[in-house]
């Protein structure tokens, strides 16, 4: 039985490594990656919040 979890952790480990390679990314990598988050963000936010935008502005 307990066999049976630890090969349970070992393949979520697993599924978990392109994830963690994204955020050790390099700087350069990761400068880009944030600004395509920001962007991201600033394309969802009028959608998402009007309220708090029109306020703010």
């Amino acid at each position: 039985m307990q066999d049976e979890g630890r090969k349970e952790d070992d393949r979520h480990h697993l599924s978990m490594e392109p994830f963690k390679m994204e955020i050790n990314c390099p700087t350069a990598n990761l400068d880009r990656y944030m600004n395509t988050i920001k962007d991201t963000i600033a394309s969802f936010k009028p959608i998402v919040y009007p309220e708090i935008v029109s306020n703010n502005s």
